[in-house]
């Protein structure tokens, strides 16, 4: 039986895929901590300082609350008090939200109220981060029908004659392309997913002009309808 070898970077995605799924977490952290970024620095461009304080910087400060938890859970820095910064920086970011994400709002109860909502968001954000689990159930699926597709083919070289010869290259070679072919529409469907998903909604804003195919854009002559009326 062909079994999956070690990767070069020192563990095996199939033994150690709790490994493989914090890996994915952290890309998925790294990037839409950027895409929180990319909106605090157009905010400062626009002068809007106190919205990027606000709306950004206290979610970061929640999420970067939460990756030190979860290091103090497992000893990365055993020396650092890690879990105190986290429940710190997470407090920290939820009052902001609190207490400011519903500034616009007229009345202290409605801007309380417009921040415990906004606060209740933050279900949202580790459900788009844990939607990044997706690249290990990609890695770890296509890995595994490689295995399976090279455990059938060697399989088929114990008939005898040329025909296991011949099983086993139709074998191998349609199931690593067909193998191929779902790793690549799945890279594509799925990183499309996470760009337009969870990364822009955290700084993209719409604009442009509207949609509207099959119609006439005159520049020099307009339509005048007039509305006669007819006489019986």
């Amino acid at each position: 039986m062909v079994s999956i070898q070690e990767s070069k970077f020192g563990f095996d995605p199939i033994k150690d895929s709790m490994f493989f799924f914090r890996l994915a977490l952290i890309f998925g952290v790294i990037h839409i901590s950027f895409g929180y970024l990319i909106k605090a620095y157009a905010n400062f461009e626009k002068g809007k300082v106190m919205d990027a304080v606000f709306d950004q910087f206290s979610w970061l400060s929640i999420i970067f609350g939460a990756l030190c938890l979860i290091a103090d859970s497992v000893k990365v820095f055993p020396n650092i008090p890690l879990g105190m910064i986290g429940k710190v920086m997470m407090a920290f970011g939820a009052v902001l939200i609190f207490l400011f994400a519903g500034r616009e709002n007229k009345g202290i109860f409605a801007r309380l109220g417009g921040g415990a909502f906004e606060l209740y968001g933050i279900t949202g954000l580790f459900g788009d981060v844990l939607s990044y689990a997706r690249l290990l159930a990609l890695g770890l699926a296509t890995g595994v029908i490689a295995g399976v597709v090279n455990t059938m083919a060697f399989k088929t070289l114990a008939i005898p004659y040329a025909i296991g010869y011949i099983l086993f290259i139709f074998m191998f070679v349609v199931g690593h392309l067909g193998n191929l072919a779902i790793s690549a529409m799945g890279a594509f469907i799925h990183s499309l997913r996470l760009q337009f998903v969870e990364f822009f909604p955290k700084f993209y804003e719409g604009g442009g002009e509207p949609f509207a195919p099959l119609t006439e854009n005159r520049e020099y002559t307009f339509i005048k309808q007039d509305h006669v009326r007819s006489e019986h």
